[in-house]
């Protein structure tokens, strides 16, 4: 059976794929916040282990989504925020960090649609 396709459907397709290419990239190479140290890091491993918790969803928990730290704030260098992370040798730590801080993790499909965006604010303790 032969399939014909006129100009329109044709350019329909390359465009689609193009645009898969562009979102692949995207959730792959920039949407993950790199270049991080010491506390912002510490962080950013809290929010990475906490944000599955914070869905309330027993599917947002399956092995077909992902979540990646896209952002990590500190908002205030008042304070101090409790947390317990696990590293990225697989080691759980608690600290107290100066300051409070935020951040933003994405949740996606097969590590490239992304489906939600989880605020993670404060640390372990301060039941906001």
């Amino acid at each position: 059976m032969v399939v014909i396709m006129n100009h329109k459907t044709k350019a329909m397709i390359w465009l689609s794929i193009v645009l898969l290419i562009l979102l692949v990239s995207k959730s792959l190479w920039l949407d993950p916040v790199k270049g991080l140290e010491g506390e912002l890091l510490k962080y950013k491993d809290y929010a990475q282990s906490t944000a599955p918790l914070k869905t309330g969803a027993l599917i947002w928990d399956s092995t077909i989504f992902t979540y990646e730290v896209v952002s990590v704030k500190q908002t205030t260098e008042e304070g101090s925020t409790k947390i317990k992370y696990q590293d990225q040798k697989g080691e759980w730590h608690e600290e107290e960090l100066q300051g409070e801080y935020t951040a933003k993790v994405r949740s996606y499909i097969f590590r490239i649609f992304p489906v939600r965006d989880i605020r993670i604010k404060g640390g372990v303790n301060d039941g906001k």
